[in-house]
This record gives C-alpha cells, sequence and structure tokens, in this order.
C-alpha cells in the first residue's frame, strides 16, 4: 500500500494581512502554528525533503485537532523517527496504518537521495 506523499507545497487560502489579522497568535509569539491551506490539504501526509548536512524529510499531517509533525532520518543501515504534536492524537486503525506507510515512503526517498539501495523498514 502507497499512500503517495504530498511533497509540493499546499495552496495558501489567505493573504499575509488577512492571516495576520484573524490570527494575531500567528504573528511572532513562540510555539504557535496557525496552518495556511485547505481543509482536504491539512487531513494528507505533506512531506518536505530537507537536504544538506542533517538529510530528512518532513512528514505533517492533522490528525483530529492535532497538529502533527514526523522527522524521518536515514541512520546507517537503519532508520530514525522522531514525533511530536501539539495535543493528543486520536488516530484510528487507518490513521495509524497511513502513518507507517507515509514513513516507509519518507525512508524510501530518503535512500533514493543517497543513491543507494537499501530495503523498506519492516512493517
Amino acid at each position: 500500500m502507497t499512500i503517495h506523499l504530498m511533497w509540493e507545497e499546499p495552496a495558501k487560502v489567505m493573504i499575509a494581512e488577512e492571516r495576520a489579522e484573524r490570527y494575531q497568535s500567528d504573528s511572532g509569539v513562540p510555539g504557535t502554528y496557525v496552518p495556511n491551506m485547505s481543509e482536504a490539504d491539512q487531513l494528507r501526509w505533506r512531506a518536505r525533503l530537507v537536504k544538506g548536512k542533517d538529510p530528512r524529510v518532513e512528514l505533517r499531517r492533522r490528525c483530529g485537532l492535532a497538529l502533527v509533525l514526523i522527522v524521518v532520518r536515514y541512520k546507517g543501515p537503519g532508520i530514525d523517527v522522531t514525533m511530536s504534536m501539539n495535543r493528543a492524537a486520536h488516530l484510528i486503525a487507518a490513521d495509524w496504518w497511513d502513518l507507517k506507510e507515509a514513513v516507509k515512503e519518507a525512508y524510501n526517498r530518503l535512500v533514493e537521495e543517497r543513491g543507494c539501495y537499501q530495503a523498506s523498514p519492516a512493517s
């Protein structure tokens, strides 16, 4: 099962001025984040490949009311995953399987970027 991560930048739904007026906390207060994208894009696994000294894939998705961030790194012969969120996330079984597939897809992309073959992490 492949879920096809969304690698492109999601379209913005509000212009900067409207967004700053509507969400006061999004104008520089540390620790706050308000997504500026459609509801459909918030519910998809969005991926961003970060190259350089610390290559990784950052995955983001809304699960219930929680904003979930998963960072996938290639470490030697294995995988290193870090997860954080702004509150408890409620995952139904389908969300859990999607999460696992998203991590596998991100890992495989990192392996491709390194130019070597490595088997996918175990389920």
